[in-house]
Parts: C-alpha cells; structure tokens; sequence
C-alpha cells in the first residue's frame, strides 16, 4: 500500500492525467511519452513500482494511461527507419538483494522486463536517475546500471528524443514486456551493480516463440476479464487473492449482466482453485452467474428445462436444485454456450464429464452433460462429433424408467435429427 503523502501525491498526478475513477477514457495519445519524462520522475516511479510489485490497484487505475503510452511507442516505432546496427544505452534503478541473486542463476537466460524501460545513450545521467534515492539508505536495496545491446532493426523499442519532456539526445524507450537476454550480472568497482542485456531478432524471435506457448497454455483470448485467469493460470497458488482483488476491482467498472456474469464465473473458478475449504464460496458465485444466466432475456420464461436453440438443436438448461462438483461444472458450462463461447464451455462440460463417474448422481445428468458436449462440438461446426455425444446421452436416456423416458430422450433425438442433416 501507498503511504499517505505518496497517496496524495499519486492522487494529485492522477488528476492531472485525467485518470479518475470512472470508465471515461482521458485522451492522452500524443502526450503519454512526455509525461513518463518529465523531470518530476513520480509517474514513472510510481507505475514501474507498481507494475514491478503487481500492484493492481495502481494499474488499473493507469490502465488508460498505460495504454497511451505503449500506443504512441509503436506509432514512433512504424515511422522509424531502422538500420542494421547494434546500438548501446543505459538504465538503471534500484533493485533489492532477492532480486539480484535470482538474476544471477540465470545468466544467459530470456528476461522478461515488466515495466516500460527507459534507456539514455549516457551511463552518467542514466546512474544519476537513481544516485540521490532514498533507497540508497536502505542495506537490501542496490544500485543497479542496466547496459543494453540492441540491433536498430528490432521492433520493440523507440527513440523518444523528439517527444520526451527532457531536450537530450539518445533517449529511447522498451516496451513493457520486451523479451531480453541476460548476458552478465556483476558489481563494479564503484560498488554498483551492473548488468549486461542484450536484444536481438534472435530474441525476438524466441520471444514469440514464448509467448505463443503461453497463448496456447491459456487458450483463451486476453481480455480485461480474462486477465485475472490467465496471471492465476500462470502464476503460484498464492496468487488467488490478488486475482480475486482484481475481480472486486471491476464490480466498480463494469456494470452490465454479461460482464457480471464473466466475473462471477471467474471468482467461481477462482474459489475453486483455492480449495475443499472454499468451496461454498465457489457455489455462490456460480449460483450468482446463474441467477443473471436466467434473468436474461435471451432465456425463455417457461418451466421446461431445454432451451431451443437455432437451427433445431436444444441445450439442456443449469441445474438448480442440485450440487456437486460435475454439476458446477455443467451450470458453467451452460452459461460459457448461452455466451457462445463454444471452446470454453466444451472444456468445462469436460470437465464435468470427468467429475461425474466419481459422484453419487442421476444418470440423467450425465445424459445431459454429453448432450451439451454434443451442442458444443455442432456449434463449432462439428457435425460428427456431435453426433457421437448426442447418441450417447440418447443410449442413457432408453435405460431411464419408462414414465420419464419419452420426455428425457425427445430432446436427444431432436438433437441427432440436427446434426444428421447437417452431415447430408
């Protein structure tokens, strides 16, 4: 948390960015650069710590900000000419003693830098940023000079010079999330820490590499409600509470049935994570989504448990009077198809799949559950696979008692019907 008088003072540069509270969008495209320069240094101070330490307060309140920034570095990026040479300059900040040892494992490593990184063609007036900081007091904190190799031909950096409050030469800036190689990590006679980087189209290349395995790791576009989900997926377990702070965060923001119910599902999901001992809270946030699920208009009002669905083929509605683990699974299952989004509620129907053999349920749940498998893969075009989960609920269906099977087992047939002619 923000100290009291470091509080007002971010209240104060807030204010003057135009960055309040609400979701009015300040326009700040064309000054962003200038104001991470200005010579007062406290926003760019405060948006790196906050960005270092994920402080997601901060961040989401320079969430607009943040995005002006990286937009005007690649307007400046695409109308730069680049030549093919190497080029060095110089960064530096504080950095405690943890930090500094983890860097030292992994020379020779990708690095992956967190925040908007600001580099000067001067190692003078590069220490100097840092020379003066309170922190210099503090024995876990180190003064650390960054050398940056970089060939000209790369995209993931600008030179800033013609756009930054300062009048210098040689002023460049990294985007947030550049992809470096870690060469060397030392101490100069001078006792400060100094550290080797260097950024490449080798690089580059293996950090595209990189991040389509995370891309593919979450499979799920990167949204401003999937962004909890995805640091949560790729983070420590401890990393639940923040995730679930970021969620409460947006409860403020975003106020339409459809984005309550895309946080809901996610806070569930969250809360499930967490384990046994939270999974009451995990109930009621999907018993949340589900009450938004059913208050939609696009649900029809009558008692029958199908939803008709175009072209013919019916989804079988959450069950509500129930619970377990695979039933949870289904009821979000139910709301990712009524959102259509068909990938997302074909893993989580799985997922209940899986649940249920280990369950004390009716079977007729488990029919249901194939059968909103089989309505998953037919809206994904998926004919055939549809049709294997449709006559797979259909065969549990035949088994059901026979005052109860004509209505359980009409739905499925209509559900193979659909998917037959669309396999003609």
């Amino acid at each position: 948390m923000l100290g009291t008088r470091t509080r007002n003072k971010f209240l104060r540069t807030r204010t003057r960015l135009g960055l309040g509270p609400s979701r009015t969008r300040p326009c700040l495209s064309s000054t962003a650069i200038w104001w991470y320069t200005h010579k007062h240094e406290f926003l760019r101070r405060t948006l790196n710590h906050a960005l270092c330490s994920h402080n997601l307060d901060i961040i989401f309140q320079f969430r607009y900000y943040i995005l002006d920034l990286y937009n005007q570095l690649i307007e400046l990026r695409s109308s730069y000419v680049a030549t093919p040479l190497l080029r060095t300059v110089f960064h530096s900040q504080t950095m405690n003693n943890d930090e500094l040892e983890h860097l030292k494992k992994h020379i020779g490593e990708l690095l992956s830098v967190n925040i908007f990184m600001y580099g000067t063609i001067s190692s003078k007036t590069a220490s100097s940023y840092v020379m003066n900081s309170k922190d210099g007091n503090n024995s876990s904190i180190r003064t650390v000079l960054f050398e940056i190799e970089f060939d000209e031909t790369v995209k993931s950096y600008a030179n800033i010079q013609n756009v930054s409050y300062l009048k210098q030469d040689g002023q460049y800036l990294f985007l947030i999330g550049t992809i470096f190689r870690l060469e060397s990590c030392g101490i100069l006679p001078s006792k400060i820490w100094h550290i080797k980087l260097q950024l490449t189209n080798r690089e580059e290349d293996e950090a595209k590499q990189l991040i389509s395995h995370f891309e593919n790791l979450f499979d799920e576009k990167l949204t401003v409600f999937t962004l909890g989900m995805f640091w949560l997926k790729t983070s420590l377990l401890e990393k639940c509470d923040n995730a679930l702070n970021y969620y409460n965060m947006l409860f403020n923001e975003y106020t339409t049935d459809n984005d309550k119910m895309s946080i809901y599902n996610n806070m569930a999901l969250i809360y499930e994570r967490k384990g046994d001992e939270y999974r009451e809270d995990a109930k009621n946030y999907y018993e949340k989504a589900l009450d938004l699920a059913n208050d939609r208009d696009s649900l029809p009002s009558s008692e029958s448990d199908t939803q008709a669905e175009t072209l013919d083929v019916i989804l079988k509605r959450p069950i509500l009077n129930s619970t377990s683990l695979s039933i949870d699974y289904y009821n979000l299952g139910c709301i990712m198809l009524q959102k259509k989004n068909y990938e997302n509620a074909l893993k989580t129907f799985t997922k209940a799949n899986e649940q249920f053999s280990g369950e004390k349920l009716d079977p007729i749940v488990k029919a249901d559950i194939l059968n909103n498998i089989g309505c998953a893969y037919f809206r994904q075009n998926n004919y055939e696979a549809s049709m294997n989960y449709f006559e797979q609920a259909f065969d549990i269906g035949l088994k059901m008692p026979a005052e109860n099977r004509s209505a359980v087992i009409t739905d499925y047939l209509n559900n193979m019907a659909a998917a037959t002619r669309k396999q003609q």
